[in-house]
């Protein structure tokens, strides 16, 4: 149906976003299936169609949005099929310079800060990223993103007191996680964590003493 209203109509913005939405969704029904060869395509295709769109449209962000959902979904089954890493590393950059182009529009929406966050974090996840130098910059941008989100979310007073604590919690809990990354990829000792301005808010954290703990026995 998505395909002939846009077969019929092809310059139709509405027609050609909602069939993008649809191939998005059938790579995921794919992939809930085990059928990966024909949820790759899907994704493809949304990409494809969404990426013609932004180029047409460059401000509208909906647009910037569900590209986001589709190259994400395409690189996790880029991942889970050992597809090269060139081309992971290709769509992850995509995707970080689309997030960066929301929180710019958005600035003071947490969530999107934080999912910017979470893009910054899977590029450095990478092994093929050419210098340690690089996954370092990445995930200390990822950790003043998360922290960012935890500064908005604690001012957002047209929250209910316990859902923006909860909030707080999550986003610190991010910014933990990505500590232990960056740990974790040797990209940064006991030291370097004791002086980074970055991590002064998470201090008082017992999991961020924990790890500390660990990296001062080492």
């Amino acid at each position: 149906m998505q395909e002939k209203l846009v077969k019929d109509f092809p310059t139709n913005a509405v027609y050609r976003q909602e069939l993008a939405r649809y191939q998005n969704n059938l790579g995921v029904l794919y992939s809930q299936g085990d059928r990966l060869v024909q949820a790759e395509r899907s994704y493809r295709q949304s990409v494809q169609q969404l990426e013609e769109l932004v180029k047409a449209s460059p401000d509208v962000a909906a647009y910037w949005q569900d590209l986001i959902e589709s190259y994400t979904n395409l690189i996790s089954l880029l991942t889970v099929t050992a597809a090269s890493s060139e081309e992971v590393e290709k769509d992850w950059r995509r995707v970080v310079e689309l997030r960066e182009k929301l929180v710019v529009v958005y600035p003071n929406m947490a969530e999107l800060q934080s999912e910017l966050d979470l893009a910054l974090g899977g590029l450095a996840g990478l092994r093929n990223v050419a210098k340690k130098s690089e996954a370092r910059q990445l995930l200390e941008e990822a950790v003043r993103r998360q922290r960012f989100a935890v500064e908005l979310s604690e001012k957002d007073e047209k929250l209910p007191a316990a859902e923006r604590e909860k909030l707080v919690n999550g986003y610190a809990d991010r910014a933990i996680a990505l500590i232990r990354q960056v740990v974790a990829q040797g990209l940064m000792d006991a030291d370097g964590l004791q002086k980074a301005a970055d991590f002064e808010p998470l201090r008082s954290r017992d999991d961020f003493k924990k790890i500390m703990l660990e990296l001062q026995k080492k």
